[in-house]
């Protein structure tokens, strides 16, 4: 429950964030700034670094969801 709630949480912020991240023209019209799309990345400029952080998800998912949960012993 806590888990859901810190996610919930950080997700939150993340869309926050993005919709800070633009200014308005005129008062109305809403103009991207350089730091939009900077909270919602699925890959950066490096192929390297992005490969890493999606073995380390794929790591982290299997360990999650193929091991026994601690209550079920």
């Amino acid at each position: 429950m806590a888990g859901t709630a810190v996610f919930l949480g950080c997700l939150v912020h993340l869309v926050l964030d993005e919709l800070s991240s633009f200014k308005l023209k005129f008062g109305f019209i809403p103009i991207p700034k350089k730091s939009s799309g900077s909270a919602f990345k699925f890959k950066s400029e490096s192929l390297a670094a992005t490969l890493f952080i999606y073995l380390i998800l794929a790591l982290v998912a299997t360990v999650l969801f193929t091991s026994t949960p601690a209550w079920s012993l």
